[in-house]
């Protein structure tokens, strides 16, 4: 039972971080190791992310990593994270946030006061 329970285990990780290289794009030629630490991050911050949020689906937003920016940076309008060097932290912290916006409505519709 403990085997079968580790393959299906093991087989949705492999499922999720499937799903995951969707949304992060590397714009920059890296050697490959940052570039699987970087999907590593990404994966684990999405599902940090839907556990703290209480995600009622899975958080996996397309980020661009931009390297060798000229200043270290979050574009929410273009979903860029941009960073002088590599730098884990920062490239979690602008996941986290990014996967926090997806949860957001893109619309907030507002009542107008004056019709009222």
């Amino acid at each position: 039972m403990s085997k079968r329970l580790g393959l299906i285990v093991a087989i949705l990780l492999i499922a999720s971080a499937g799903f995951a290289q969707d949304g992060l794009i590397v714009s920059a030629n890296v050697n490959p190791k940052l570039r699987q630490e970087a999907q590593t991050i990404y994966v684990a911050a999405c599902v940090t992310a839907e556990r703290e949020f209480r995600a009622p689906r899975p958080l996996r937003p397309t980020v661009l990593l931009v390297l060798g920016a000229e200043k270290d940076g979050l574009d929410w309008e273009e979903s860029q994270i941009r960073l002088r060097r590599w730098d884990p932290y920062l490239f979690a912290q602008g996941v986290l946030a990014l996967a926090y916006r997806q949860m957001m409505p893109l619309h907030v519709t507002h009542r107008n006061r004056s019709a009222e």
